[in-house]
């Protein structure tokens, strides 16, 4: 697996709109998933790395295509998957409203068989995260 990385990820248009500044000065990756119409729009921001759209059910064996999963945290992982990251750590992930819960947060299960595939583990670390396809981070407890 890598070591320690410090990244940025969204397939969010309007996100990228808003924080072009953001991205341009970020000091870690900075990677976006955007389809060529949303890229143009956007415009390019140096230094980030673009990749393609698929809303597959499947994360994405392309390296340049991220399947969306309807949602960035879903992309994010679909980013880690694809370099070859071994332990994730999931900061956030809450999917709190009524939408999020039912159609984003089961989302994640279609993940699963991929990533233990390739013997990646995955910690929620947010104890009211909807998100219960991974399990909570325990502390000293976790393996």
């Amino acid at each position: 697996g890598r070591p320690l990385v410090i990244a940025v990820f969204s397939l969010d248009r309007n996100w990228v709109k808003r924080n072009r500044d953001f991205l341009a000065s970020f000091h870690g990756e900075r990677h976006v998933a955007l389809p060529p119409l949303y890229r143009a729009e956007c415009g390019d921001v140096p230094g980030v790395h673009y990749y393609g759209w698929s809303h597959a059910e499947a994360l994405s064996d392309d390296p340049g295509v991220i399947a969306t999963g309807q949602n960035s945290g879903y992309g994010a992982i679909g980013l880690c998957y694809l370099q070859g990251t071994k332990v994730l750590h999931l900061v956030g992930y809450d999917m709190d409203t009524e939408y999020m819960r039912k159609y984003w947060a089961p989302f994640f299960h279609h993940a699963l068989p991929q990533l233990k595939s390739k013997g990646i583990k995955v910690w929620n670390h947010n104890p009211d995260s909807h998100v219960t396809t991974f399990p909570f981070w325990e502390g000293d407890k976790a393996a």
